[in-house]
């Protein structure tokens, strides 16, 4: 490549825009060529200069006029703007209250059908019995020993 090219390859690194491969190989000529070095340090002395400019403020005059686009273009298209709004109200002036109330009335109709059918499971107390005494039982069975009553 020739040095034009190299200088471009410089203000792309500068702008963060080359490949590892292609800032190689820019360093590597930038190591044996001095017109070029002289060209970056240029650029870098351009490029610091331009940052310690301070960003120019915008006069009052200048936010007025712009602020007051929106209000002269509405002026000047008040006839378009007021056709269309009130083609608008006309149109929407039934369908709209009608709309709410199908609307409502779904709405309505959703909320009662799913209180009917997801209804909580009404859980009955478990049944507890005391058992307040034992009947007297006769234990027999082992040979040689008188029959016991236990209670």
């Amino acid at each position: 490549m020739n040095c034009a090219a190299y200088q471009e390859d410089i203000s792309r690194y500068l702008d963060d825009d080359l490949s590892d491969r292609e800032e190689q190989e820019m360093f590597a000529h930038l190591a044996g060529c001095e017109s070029c070095r002289g060209f970056v340090r240029d650029v870098m002395q351009l490029r610091n200069a331009l940052r310690r400019i301070p960003a120019p403020e915008p006069s009052d005059s200048l936010d007025r006029r712009v602020l007051s686009i929106p209000e002269q273009w509405a002026r000047e298209h008040h006839h378009v703007l007021s056709r269309t709004a009130g083609f608008w109200k006309q149109r929407l002036a039934v369908p709209m209250p009608a709309a709410a109330a199908v609307l409502l009335a779904f709405l309505l109709t959703t909320v009662l059908a799913l209180s009917m059918w997801f209804r909580p499971v009404e859980q009955t107390k478990p049944e507890v019995r005391y058992i307040m005494g034992l009947p007297e039982v006769e234990v027999r069975g082992i040979p040689g020993l008188p029959a016991k009553s236990v209670q």
